[in-house]
C-alpha cells in the first residue's frame, strides 16, 4: 500500500529525531514542529494538516508491522458505515521486538458494540493508540484532543470517550500494531504514583463533564467501572509500598463504591465489609 501520508510532529525530542526525518526525501512525509508541549497539543497540530480520510495516532516509542495500514484498511472497506477500525496490538520490550507478557492484547468489549465499549472506556483507554484508525467527517473538531490533560498520563482515555460517542466501530482481526513497555521515564511506567491518581481522577471528571452535556447519566456499569479503577491502583500502590498514594485510591474506590447499584455478590460484599478488608481476604482465598 502506497497511498498514506506520514506527518511527524517535533515536540520537544532529545534525540536525533530532525536529522533522522531531514534524510527522507520522500513527499508523503513532511514534518511539523508544535509550538506547545504535550501529547494532545503535537496530535491536534497534525490533525490540522492532514489530508486523508483515516487516520492513524502513532507515538514515537511504537511501531506497526509492514501489512498493518493495509489489513486495517481492508475492515473498513468491508465496513463502509465505521468510523472506528479497531484491532489487536502486541507488546515487547525496550530492547528485544520479542513480545513479552503473552504479547497479545485485544480490545475492550472486542467484538461488541460501541455502546459496551463506552460502560468501560470511561475510567480507562479501551485499547493501545494505534490499534484504532479512525475516520475524518464533516466535523473535524470531534477529533481534536483535550489539551488540558496534556500534563496527565492516560489523557487518550478521555480523547476515546469522548470520540466514541454515537459512532460506530469496525473489528478488525489485525494485531500489527506493536506497543512498547518498560521504557524508563515513561508517564505509564507507574500507574499507582500521585501523578496517575491526579491524572485518573482529572480524567474521569473530563468525561462524567462529557456525559453531562449530552444530557445523560451514568450507567450503574461505568460506575463499577470507576470503582474498580481506583481499586486496582489502590492494589498497585500497596504492593509498590507506597501507603500514602493508595489510601487516595483507596478513597476515591470507596466513594464510588457507595454509588454502585449492582446485585453483583462482590460488590456487596465490597459493601459490608469494606474494601480494604475485602481485598484482604480475596487475596487469602
Amino acid at each position: 500500500m502506497t497511498d498514506w501520508e506520514m506527518i511527524i510532529v517535533e515536540n520537544g525530542s532529545t534525540d536525533n529525531g530532525l536529522e533522522v526525518v531531514s534524510k527522507f526525501s520522500d513527499p508523503r512525509i513532511r514534518l511539523l514542529v508544535s509550538p506547545k508541549l504535550g501529547p494532545g497539543a503535537a496530535r491536534n497540530l497534525g490533525l490540522n494538516h492532514v489530508t486523508g480520510e483515516w487516520i492513524l495516532f502513532l507515538d514515537a516509542d511504537d511501531l506497526i508491522e509492514p501489512h498493518y495500514l493495509q489489513e486495517q484498511l481492508k475492515t473498513a472497506t468491508d465496513n463502509p458505515d465505521s468510523d472506528v477500525v479497531v484491532g489487536c496490538w502486541r507488546e515487547f520490550g525496550v530492547n528485544s521486538i520479542n513480545a513479552v507478557n503473552g504479547g497479545l492484547r485485544t480490545p475492550t468489549a472486542f467484538h461488541g458494540s460501541c455502546g459496551e465499549v463506552l460502560e468501560s472506556a470511561i475510567a480507562f483507554a479501551p485499547w493501545a493508540i494505534h490499534a484504532a484508525l479512525i475516520k475524518r467527517r464533516n466535523d473535524d473538531r470531534a477529533l481534536m484532543w483535550p489539551e488540558n490533560l496534556d500534563k496527565f498520563p492516560s489523557e487518550d482515555t478521555a480523547y476515546w470517550f469522548s470520540l466514541l460517542q454515537n459512532k460506530k466501530i469496525a473489528w478488525s482481526s489485525s494485531e500489527g500494531a506493536l506497543y512498547r513497555i518498560g521504557i524508563h521515564g515513561n508517564r505509564n511506567t507507574r500507574p499507582a504514583s500521585l501523578q496517575w491518581f491526579d491524572g485518573l481522577r482529572s480524567v474521569i471528571e473530563e468525561n462524567i463533564t462529557m456525559i453531562q452535556s449530552l444530557n445523560k447519566k451514568l450507567t450503574g456499569r461505568q460506575t463499577a467501572a470507576i470503582m474498580r479503577t481506583y481499586e486496582d491502583r489502590y492494589i498497585s500502590a500497596m504492593k509498590g509500598g507506597d501507603i500514602a498514594v493508595a489510601e487516595l485510591f483507596l478513597g476515591e474506590a470507596t466513594k464510588w463504591l457507595q454509588d454502585c447499584r449492582s446485585s453483583n455478590l462482590s460488590m456487596i460484599l465490597r459493601k459490608i465489609l469494606g474494601i480494604r478488608l475485602f481485598r484482604k481476604l480475596h487475596h487469602r482465598a
